[in-house]
């Protein structure tokens, strides 16, 4: 946005970071007798990124590009895409952590997986979306979830307008 690049496509956003808030998990599910192992297993699966025009979906169709995979998408909010998963209409949701997957894993938690990035896998994360970093989901993180899985982690960010007072941003 800032510079005017993807979706902001010679249209620059004057804005400020003020600081960065958290990494953020992200990550594909995918049904626990599922055949899909690795990102690389995505290639022509039925996959859940999101809502039409959200991050995750623009996110996912990089990450799909970068791996040289296709996958057919269908666009659905985020609490949708975990019914859908969990009914066996698409095979792998991406999701970043957060309440629709902590709540699958609770009810669901059994029958579902996270599908992790190996380190070769993480690398591409990383030379695709430069301000990535690695992120883990640990046991205690997710109900009925018994490993520790290395996924995609997004910096989240504090941003505001150049215009805005110093003194309410402080506050």
């Amino acid at each position: 946005a800032y510079n005017g690049i993807g979706p902001f496509d010679g249209e620059s956003v004057d804005m400020r970071c003020i600081a960065r808030a958290e990494v953020v998990a992200q990550y594909y599910v995918v049904q626990e007798g599922s055949d899909i192992t690795s990102i690389t297993d995505l290639d022509g699966k039925n996959v859940t990124p999101g809502p039409e025009g959200g991050g995750t979906t623009g996110q996912h169709q990089t990450l799909m590009d970068a791996f040289d995979i296709e996958t057919n998408d269908t666009y659905l909010t985020y609490s949708e895409g975990g019914r859908a998963l969990r009914d066996g209409d698409v095979d792998a949701w991406f999701i970043f952590h957060g309440a629709p997957v902590i709540n699958a894993f609770a009810t669901d938690g059994g029958n579902l997986r996270l599908l992790g990035f190996n380190d070769e896998e993480i690398g591409v994360v990383q030379e695709t979306f430069p301000w990535t970093t690695e992120a883990e989901i640990t046991p205690d993180m997710l109900q009925n979830h018994d490993e520790t899985v290395q996924v995609m982690g997004t910096n989240g960010f504090w941003i505001t307008t150049p215009d805005k007072d110093a003194d309410a941003i402080r506050e």
